[in-house]
């Protein structure tokens, strides 16, 4: 038969003590503030990222447009073209785009 003081003493073995919560907390805490320190960086990198295919998609199409432009000679300077693209917006609407 139990007694009224072996089932304290029992439940309280049994629990876990103030100790071991506060270093959990603390564990988690660090493990969450880490996380949240790697979540700026990470956005940036995305955001770097999306600008970079913006611009080379830009450059792509302004690329396709001179290559397929029928006043560049197969010999001839593209300086025309290129002066053409930027005086009718097409080339400043995309650059614009990207900023």
């Amino acid at each position: 038969m139990m007694t009224k003081q072996t089932k304290l003493t029992r439940l309280r073995d049994e629990g876990f003590s103030l100790i071991e919560v506060i270093m959990a907390m603390g564990i988690f805490l660090v493990t969450v503030l880490a996380l949240v320190g790697l979540l700026g960086p990470t956005l940036k990198s995305i955001d770097e990222i999306e600008k970079t295919d913006e611009v080379a998609s830009i450059v792509n199409t302004i690329n396709a447009f001179l290559q397929n432009s029928p006043d560049i000679a197969a010999t001839g300077s593209k300086f025309d073209a290129i002066y053409n693209a930027v005086s009718q917006d097409f080339a400043t609407l995309l650059i614009f785009r990207a900023y």
